[in-house]
């Protein structure tokens, strides 16, 4: 795939012209790109459309789903030693 922007394009010490033609064909091709990805995405979209007969689209919290490089503190339940009660457990009653 070609990749390329205007800025990318040699600046020769040549007339402008050539440049100027370079930076269009680049242009032309980012358009021919964009082009093909819009007509996917609307192709995409009437083939759900028409097959489907509801279409729900969820509006998530990306930000909340994103992992931290620090980890969580232990509650004091999970750093509990086996056989030990916890200070907020309450006894049960034996009737």
């Amino acid at each position: 795939m070609l990749m390329l922007s205007c800025d990318e394009v040699p600046a020769s010490p040549l007339p402008a012209t050539g440049r100027v033609a370079k930076c269009e064909t680049v242009a032309a091709r980012h358009r021919q790109i964009a082009n093909q990805r819009k007509d996917f995405h609307h192709k995409t979209a009437r083939h759900l459309v028409q097959s489907y007969d509801v279409v729900v689209v969820e509006d998530l919290a990306i930000a909340n789903m994103v992992r931290r490089g620090q980890t969580r503190r232990r509650s004091r339940q999970s750093r509990a030693v086996p056989g030990q009660r916890c200070p907020g457990e309450v006894q049960a009653e034996s009737t």
